[in-house]
C-alpha cells in the first residue's frame, strides 16, 4: 500500500527539498504548482482558492518562496520517508566528497539555493520585512511574512496535514537530531548548527511524533523492503552489450526490473546509522559497551548504544546476591573482564562484594556507564516488521513512553529472577523468611533456629555462615546428594603448598602481577589451559570421569571426617558434572559441628512455627532460608513479540531452543547473551562473554554495511543446531541420571542449559558468521545496493595504500 501525496509547491528552493526525496525515493505524487495572486494562493491550473488552502493550513499563513511546500495531504508519510532516508544520508563530516554532501543537505533544509532567504523564516530574529533578502522576494512578486514561525509552532499538534515548509523542514531536523545524526551546538564530527526554538519544539514534536508512529504503524508501508514505484515508471535500458540487455528480462519468473533501482551514491560498504539497545548493565552489558567503545572505537561513529538497567546501580548478579559467604566458584583470575584482569585479587575465590566493587572500578576506569540508563525498566519489545525495528515499552519512576532500535541485545543473562520454593504454607510461616537473591541485611540471624533449604551454590556458602554465628542452630534441608570438591586444588594453581580451601594471594604475588602485565597473563593463561584440558573428565565412561568420581568422593569422605550417615546423603553415585560442581568452601566441614544438621527427607509443608518432613518430624526453627536459586527457564519476564507476533516466553516455555545460544528463530535483529546452550558449566564464562560480544559486532557491522534490514536464524537451523548439539549431549555426563538445573530441573530430558562440546569448539564456531543460517532481509529490493557508487572511501583518500594487497 502506498500513501497518496500531493505536492503544493513553486520552482522555489523549498520545493527543491521535498521534490529531490520523493523523486530519489521513486515516491509517486501528485504536483500542484502554486502562486500568490491578487492576494491569495492559487494553482496555475484555478484548482485551489484562498479558502480552499485554509481548510487544509488553518494557519493561513504563506511563506515567502513562491509559497514553498503549501501543503503535504499525507504529512506522516513523507516525514516517514525523510525518516528512512535520513539513516542512509548519514550526514556526518570525513572525507571531502562526505563533506560536501552535508552543504547540499545543508542547503535543501535550509532553503538557502537560489538565493530565496529562506532561513531566515526558521530564525525570526535574522529575518525582517525589511532588507535585501525580503526585497529580493518581493522582486519575484512573493508576500513576504515575519513571524510565521510561531504561527506554525502553534499549529503543529494538530491531527492533521500542517501546510507550511517550515513544517516539514522542521520535523526532518528534528528526526535527524533526535537520532544523533545532527546535534545541537557544536560536537566534533557533527554538523555545527543551533536551533535556537528547538528546546522549546522538543516535548510538543515528541508528541507529534508518537502520534505520527501510530499512524504510521497502522496506515503506511514504513522501511518497506522497496519504496513505492510510480505507476508510470519506465526503467530505461542502456542498450544490448554481449548478448546482455540492462532493461526488462525474465529468469525463472523473476523480472530483472524487480532488481533495478536507482543507483546509490555513497561509497560501497558505507554504514548506516544503526540504533543499539542492550538490556541489563552486569558483566554482559558493560562488555559490549567496552565492545563499541574501546575494542572496535570505529563502531562509535554510526552505532548509537544505549544500555538500560532497571536497578539503581550496576553489577546485575552481584549487585542483588549479596546473603553472607557470597562467592564466585570460579577462580578470581579467570572471571575477570579480559580487557583487564585484576592483579589485586584477595583470594582464590573473590567475594561478590569484592567483585562488585572490581566491576564498578572497572566501569569507571574505562567510561563505561557513559551509555547507561539506569532505573530504566523494559516492559515490552515488540518488532515492527514495517519499520525493520523494535518497539520498546520502558518505564522510569512510574512512567512509561515508547522507543524504537534496529537491534535489541539481551545482557540480562540467565540468574536474574530468583524462584521462591512452591512449598505449602510457606506464606504461613510467623517467623523470618528471607531468599538468597533478596536478602535481608538488618535482621539478626544469631542465636536462632535456622531452616537453610536447597545445597546448590547458594545453599552450600550460607549453611557455613549460619552455622558460625553465636548460638545458631541450622538444618540443612536437601533434596538429594551433590558434589563438593575442588576438580584442580588451588594449590596446583597457585604453585605452592596450602591446605586453606580459598587461600589469599599474598602481597608479594600481587606485586609481581601489577609490575609485570605478562606474568599475570601466563598465570592466567595457566588456569584457563588447564580448565579447558579437565573438559575430558565430561565425558560419559571415560577414564577421566572414572577418576573424578573417586577423586571426588575420597575429597569430600574426609572433609566429612567419613561420617557413614553423612556421607550416604551427600556423596552422589552419578557422574561428577551431572550437577554444577561446588568447590564450597567449609560447607561439608561444617556439616560434622554439632549445630549444623542435615536431611533429606522431602519436605511436606511449613507451618507457623515449624518445617515438616516426609519422615513425620517437625523442624521448629525461627528463620526459613530459601536458597531455591532462580528461574532458569530462559523464558524473559516481560513480553518479546517477534514475527508474526511470537512471544518469545511461550515459544521457550516447555523448551528453550536458540541459535548456538545467540539468537532465536522467530526474533529478527535480536541477540542474547547466555542464551540456552551457552557455555556456562565448562571453561572461563568471562571469555565466552568476549566471544559473544565479537560475535555480536560481527552482525552490526554486516547489517550497517550491507543495507540490511533484518537478520534472523532459520527454524532449520535452530532445530538442526539444537538436535545434533543433542546428541553430543548424550556421551556427556550433563545427561547423566540427576536433577539439574541443566535440564530445567529435572532427570530426564534435554539439556537446555549447556553447549554441546568444549569451551574451544563454542570459540571456533562463533568466530565467524554463518550467514547461510539466517533469512537475511534488505532494504532494498536489490541486496548489492551496499555496492553504492562503485568506490571504497579510501580511494578517495589520497593517504590511503591502494596497493596493500600486493604479497611479494
Amino acid at each position: 500500500m502506498s500513501s497518496r501525496i500531493v505536492l503544493y509547491g513553486s520552482d522555489g528552493a523549498c520545493s527543491f527539498i521535498p521534490h529531490s526525496l520523493l523523486n530519489e525515493l521513486n515516491i509517486p505524487y501528485e504536483l500542484k504548482t502554486m502562486v500568490w495572486k491578487e492576494g491569495k494562493i492559487q494553482a496555475e491550473d484555478g484548482s485551489l482558492s484562498y479558502n480552499d488552502y485554509k481548510k487544509i493550513n488553518p494557519t493561513g499563513y504563506v511563506p515567502a518562496l513562491s509559497v514553498g511546500i503549501a501543503t503535504i495531504t499525507e504529512l506522516p508519510a513523507i516525514v516517514a520517508y525523510i525518516a528512512r532516508l535520513a539513516p542512509e544520508r548519514k550526514l556526518l563530516g570525513g572525507d571531502p566528497l562526505q563533506r560536501a554532501r552535508v552543504d547540499e543537505w545543508m542547503a535543501w533544509l535550509s532553503g538557502t539555493l537560489h538565493g530565496t532567504g529562506f532561513a531566515g523564516l526558521w530564525r525570526p530574529s535574522r529575518f525582517s520585512e525589511e532588507g535585501a533578502a525580503a526585497d529580493s522576494i518581493r522582486k519575484k512578486g512573493h508576500q513576504v511574512v515575519v513571524g510565521c514561525f510561531e504561527q506554525i509552532e502553534q499549529s503543529i499538534g494538530s491531527d492533521h496535514a500542517v501546510g507550511d515548509s517550515l513544517t516539514v523542514v522542521d520535523f526532518a531536523l528534528y528526526l535527524f537530531w533526535r537520532w544523533g545524526v545532527l546535534k545541537m551546538g557544536a560536537a566534533e564530527g557533527y554538523m555545527e548548527l543551533s536551533f535556537p526554538r528547538y528546546t522549546q519544539l522538543a516535548s510538543r514534536m515528541e508528541s507529534v511524533v508518537s502520534i505520527k508512529q501510530t499512524m504510521d504503524e497502522e496506515r503506511l508501508p514504513l522501511a518497506s523492503s522497496e519504496p513505492a514505484m510510480s505507476p508510470s515508471a519506465d526503467p530505461a535500458t542502456n542498450g544490448n552489450v554481449n548478448g546482455h540487455t540492462n532493461g526488462a528480462t525474465t529468469t525463472n519468473g523473476t523480472t530483472s526490473n524487480d532488481y533495478k533501482i536507482p543507483l546509490n551514491d555513497l561509497y560501497a560498504f558505507t554504514p548506516r546509522k544503526l540504533r543499539v539497545v542492550t538490556i541489563g548493565a552486569g558483566f554482559s552489558g558493560l562488555l559490549i559497551a567496552h565492545k563499541f567503545q574501546h575494542r572496535y572505537p570505529e563502531m562509535q561513529e554510526y552505532v548509537d548504544h544505549t544500555i538500560y538497567e532497571g536497578h539503581s546501580e550496576l553489577g546485575g548478579t552481584w549487585l542483588v546476591n549479596t546473603y553472607p559467604g557470597v562467592q564466585c566458584d570460579v577462580p578470581s583470575h579467570i572471571y575477570a573482564f579480559p580487557f583487564d584482569p585484576n592483579p589485586d585479587w584477595s583470594r582464590f575465590y573473590a567475594s561478590g562484594s569484592e567483585i562488585q566493587e572490581y566491576i564498578l572500578r572497572t566501569t569507571r576506569k574505562w567510561n563505561l556507564d557513559r551509555d547507561v540508563k539506569l532505573n530504566h525498566w523494559v516492559r515490552e519489545a515488540r518488532w515492527l516488521d514495517d519499520r525493520g525495528q523494535w518497539r520498546l515499552t520502558l518505564e522510569n519512576d512510574g512512567r512509561r513512553w515508547d522507543e524504537y532500535t534496529d537491534i535489541l541485545l539481551s545482557g540480562q543473562g540467565v540468574l536474574v529472577h530468583h524462584k521462591w520454593p512452591t512449598i505449602p504454607g510457606l506464606h504461613d510461616f510467623e517467623g523470618h523468611t528471607t531468599h538468597s537473591a533478596n536478602w535481608t541485611h538488618d535482621y539478626d540471624y544469631s542465636n536462632k533456629r535456622i531452616a537453610v533449604i536447597g545445597n546448590g551454590s547458594s545453599g552450600i556458602q550460607i549453611v557455613p555462615q549460619m552455622q558460625k554465628l553465636p548460638g545458631t542452630d541450622v538444618t540443612n534441608f536437601i533434596r538429594g546428594p551433590t558434589w563438593v570438591y575442588y576438580r584442580v586444588p588451588p594449590s596446583k594453581h597457585l604453585g605452592r603448598e596450602t591446605d586453606d580451601p580459598n587461600p589469599e594471594y599474598t602481597e608479594e604475588e600481587k606485586k609481581r602481577w601489577r609490575e609485570d602485565p605478562e606474568e599475570l597473563k601466563r598465570y592466567r593463561k595457566g588456569m584457563i589451559h588447564r580448565t579447558n584440558k579437565a573438559f575430558k573428565m565430561f565425558v560419559k565412561d571415560s577414564e577421566g570421569a572414572k577418576d573424578a568420581m573417586a577423586f571426588a568422593a575420597e575429597q569430600m569422605s574426609a572433609k566429612l571426617k567419613h561420617d557413614p550417615e553423612l556421607t550416604s546423603k551427600m556423596i552422589p553415585n552419578w557422574e561428577v558434572g551431572c550437577r554444577r560442581i561446588t568447590p564450597g568452601p567449609g560447607y561439608l566441614e561444617s556439616l560434622t559441628q554439632p549445630n549444623c544438621h542435615l536431611t533429606n527427607s522431602k519436605i511436606t509443608h511449613i507451618s507457623k512455627n515449624a518445617v515438616h518432613t516426609e519422615d513425620g518430624k517437625a523442624h521448629e526453627v525461627d528463620v526459613v532460608v530459601c536458597a531455591t536459586g532462580f528461574d532458569v527457564s530462559h523464558c524473559p519476564h516481560y513480553p518479546i513479540i517477534g514475527r508474526n507476533d511470537v512471544d518469545l516466553a511461550d515459544k521457550w516455555r516447555d523448551e528453550p531452543e536458540s541459535y548456538m545460544s545467540v539468537a532465536a528463530s522467530d526474533m529478527p535483529n535480536y541477540f542474547l547473551m547466555m542464551g540456552p546452550n551457552a557455555v556456562v558449566g565448562h571453561g572461563s564464562l568471562m571469555e565466552a562473554l568476549n566471544w559473544t560480544g565479537d560475535y555480536f559486532c560481527k552482525w552490526i557491522r554486516k547489517i550497517a554495511t550491507e543495507d540490511i534490514k533484518s537478520v534472523v536464524p532459520t527454524h532449520k537451523a535452530v532445530d538442526s543446531f539444537v538436535r545434533y548439539g543433542d546428541e553430543i549431549h548424550k556421551t556427556l555426563v550433563w545427561t547423566g541420571n540427576c536433577v539439574s538445573w541443566y535440564k530445567k530441573g529435572r532427570i530426564d530430558g534435554r539439556v537446555t542449559a549447556l553447549f554441546g562440546g568444549s569451551a574451544l569448539l563454542y570459540k571456533k564456531l562463533i568466530e565467524e558468521i554463518r550467514a547461510e543460517d539466517f533469512d537475511i532481509e534488505y532494504r532494498s529490493s536489490n541486496p548489492f545496493r551496499f555496492l553504492g557508487n562503485g568506490f571504497l572511501a579510501e580511494e578517495y583518500d589520497d593517504e590511503s595504500d591502494l596497493s596493500w594487497y600486493i604479497e611479494k
